[in-house]
């Protein structure tokens, strides 16, 4: 795809999935930029790539939302998991320093080596398999793209909940550049810095640059006196180089790496429960974001990889070939019972390595007929190297030493056919066959002591394999009743891979999980395209929901029976006038399982262990029955420069963590605001800026220890501001 740069008269600026000018800077064109025929006054074009291809989202028949580079400066989102603050309809959680996801109330909390997510996570056209790897600072982002719903025919693993598309900064053939430092409470410190440009005619590079560290924690443990929630360091860097040799050629090579060291993931036992480790002392009291304990407590590691795009213009058809390795490794180190006694430590180490390949064919015409078809391979091994629960109160060291494998082959295919005036019929599939396998697992005890202990005995568990065979589909119509409404209705289908829990070596493996999705939705503009209106009705069938279960230090999956979930979403733009922009999102779902017989289940005050028992008609684990945000941006014009000035409050109605829903994270509100001066050049920008700013905690990950009843919890940042100094070329 060629990148061509334009100059308009207006930023881009996107909420909730609706993109807004902003005056006064100048914005690069691509896969999202807007016409430079758009009035400054309305609303302008979005571009996507929700079905492979450079589209217009109005004209697209999935529900998609997007954000912008200058919508996440804007609303100080630096941070992957903060996306839900733009895109309500998506949850995004640290679960013990794994990405977790839901939209629309399909997703989960199940982590561990080979767990994938439900819904997908693609960087540049790059499936991130590790959900330990996908704990992003959000730097040199160009745009994402969150399309909702299964998403079974064009996309490599088959989500079930969605796709999370990031798109990053492109070199262009005038050399760019900009470096931002940030300054915050908890002696914060957070610094960017990218520049590209053309090194020949055929050949432009760039490098984008982050750092961070955080001083101070949020919160003290009592035992030590050491800070807790703490950054000691951050630090990633990425590199794409474009190479035209010739016209209609072009190859797109990419380098990315990132290394963290850090105690976000500090987890307490969850107030008012009571501690199965220690159940006598009763209640465990609210302790802030402080804690109580005498173990470790780290979460350390690296992630990278590299990629190489191939696009070749072939007259009326465009062929595709990307091609991406990635490996990773984390170090988990924490206290696991959470208290001050010294009763059961994890040291757990996981490796992750994976290759993947896509291959497309895809027609350029812009008549009646529009296709892609496409090929997908995925290969992958993760696994524990190792995972040591020491349990001084049962004298023994428990090592556990397991990977998992995946080898993933697809075909895929989908055509859109004008059969009406208007009126477009696309029809698309996937096959796709898969073999998942645990290999080389074992389980040692020692006797627990300095250096690990003699060892006692070594079990080894057979290798053991899990294949799958699926077709999946897609069918939708629309029809544009005027140039400014368009609507849809579609029908999906999706799955994803079952697999094995490679805490417990020699365990039965879970199986995969199936959606099918019913949709009707609407995209319009009125109003001189002053107001942009996109909503979405939809009802799921779910079956074999896959669900995580902590037992004796590991998160496992099992399956969950059957769910039905319906509801509405939808995204609201209006320029009020040329300088104010009000955007809002907003979610309502019945997220219910109907069938859960087997479900694990935890009394609410804990501290016993669990019992099997029936979850049907509680909500599913992440699913938030209302959802929803308003963003306000008003650009006011200085004697010298500009001062745009952003707000944006988000609620949650809250949601569970477990299916027997006694862990819950009550509805919520977060308020970010920024306000930031221009310099008339544009060159120069300082701003000031906060989030959270209710100072409200919220829990991003709560568990329940089926062995003794013992309910632990992380939390989300609390209220956080600063300045940042920018200056850009």
């Amino acid at each position: 795809m060629k990148i061509r740069r334009v100059l308009v008269s207006s930023s881009i600026w996107i909420s909730a999935g609706l993109l807004i000018a902003v005056p006064g800077i100048a914005a690069s064109a691509g896969a999202s930029a807007e016409s430079a025929a758009d009035a400054p006054t309305g609303l302008a074009e979005i571009v996507v790539t929700a079905q492979r291809s450079n589209e217009n989202v109005q004209n697209v028949p999935v529900a998609v939302s997007t954000v912008t580079a200058t919508q996440l400066e804007r609303a100080t989102i630096t941070d992957v998991r903060d996306i839900s603050v733009a895109i309500p309809s998506l949850t995004l959680t640290d679960t013990n320093g794994y990405l977790t996801s839901s939209i629309r109330g399909v997703g989960g909390n199940s982590i561990g080596p080979g767990v994938e997510n439900q819904v997908a996570l693609y960087i540049d056209d790059v499936y991130y398999g590790s959900p330990a790897g996908s704990l992003l600072q959000l730097n040199n982002i160009h745009q994402i793209d969150v399309l909702k719903g299964p998403q079974g025919t064009l996309f490599g693993r088959n989500a079930t909940g969605g796709v999370v598309q990031i798109s990053t900064r492109d070199p262009t053939d005038q050399l760019a550049g900009d470096v931002n430092v940030s300054y915050g409470n908890y002696n914060n410190m957070f610094a960017t810095a990218y520049i590209g440009g053309p090194i020949s005619d055929v050949l432009k590079a760039d490098i984008a640059l982050e750092g961070r560290h955080q001083g101070n924690g949020w919160g003290t443990n009592s035992y030590n006196g050491q800070q807790i929630f703490n950054i000691d360091y951050e630090y990633a860097w990425r590199s794409k180089v474009l190479f035209d040799p010739i016209d209609g050629t072009r190859f797109t090579l990419i380098g990315d790496y990132s290394s963290t060291r850090n105690t976000l993931e500090t987890g307490v036992v969850a107030p008012g429960r009571i501690s199965g480790w220690t159940p006598a002392a009763g209640p465990i009291p609210d302790l802030g974001y402080n804690a109580d304990f005498n173990g470790p407590n780290l979460h350390q590691g690296w992630d990278g990889g590299v990629s190489l795009k191939w696009d070749q213009d072939l007259g009326p058809v465009q062929f595709v070939n990307i091609a991406a390795y990635r490996r990773s490794m984390y170090n988990f180190d924490f206290d696991y019972d959470y208290s001050p006694v010294n009763l059961e430590n994890i040291y757990a180490r996981q490796l992750d390595r994976q290759f993947s390949e896509e291959f497309r064919l895809q027609s350029k015409s812009s008549g009646k007929l529009k296709w892609v078809l496409g090929a997908f391979y995925f290969d992958a091994r993760a696994g524990w190297n190792n995972f040591l629960l020491q349990a001084y109160d049962l004298g023994l060291n428990i090592t556990v030493r397991n990977f998992q494998t995946t080898q993933s082959t697809a075909g895929f295919g989908q055509v859109t056919y004008e059969v009406l005036p208007d009126t477009n019929l696309t029809v698309g599939a996937r096959y796709t066959s898969e073999t998942k396998a645990a290999v080389d697992g074992s389980t040692t005890l020692g006797v627990v002591g300095p250096g690990g202990g003699p060892s006692i005995a070594t079990t080894t568990a057979a290798d053991a394999e899990l294949h799958a065979a699926k077709g999946t589909y897609r069918v939708s119509l629309d029809h544009r009743f005027t140039d400014q409404f368009m609507a849809y209705v579609s029908y999906n289908t999706g799955f994803k891979s079952g697999g094995f829990n490679t805490g417990a070596p020699g365990s039965a493996p879970y199986l995969p999980e199936k959606l099918d999705a019913a949709e009707l939705g609407m995209k319009s503009d009125f109003y001189d395209r002053r107001v942009r209106l996109d909503l979405a009705a939809f009802h799921y069938s779910y079956s074999n929901i896959q669900v995580q279960q902590l037992t004796r230090g590991a998160i496992t999956t099992i399956n969950g029976a059957s769910a039905s979930l319906y509801g509405v979403d939808g995204d609201i733009s209006v320029a009020v006038a040329n300088n104010v922009r009000i955007s809002s999102g907003l979610g309502w779902n019945h997220p219910n399982f109907t069938s859960f017989p087997n479900c694990p289940i935890v009394p609410p005050q804990g501290g016993v262990p669990s019992h099997a028992g029936s979850c049907a008609g509680h909500q599913i684990p992440l699913a938030s029955d209302f959802v929803g945000n308003v963003a306000i941006d008003y650009t006011v014009p200085l004697a010298s420069g500009s001062l745009d000035l952003n707000a944006n409050v988000y609620y949650n109605g809250g949601f569970y963590f477990t299916p027997d829903n006694n862990t819950r994270q009550g509805a919520y509100a977060q308020t970010s605001a920024s306000g930031t001066w221009i310099a008339p050049a544009g060159h120069l920008t300082l701003a000031a800026w906060g989030k959270n700013l209710a100072n409200k905690r919220v829990s991003t990950y709560e568990a329940e220890n089926s062995a003794n009843g013992s309910a632990d919890a992380i939390y989300l940042a609390p209220r956080l501001y600063g300045v940042t100094v920018g200056y850009k070329f």
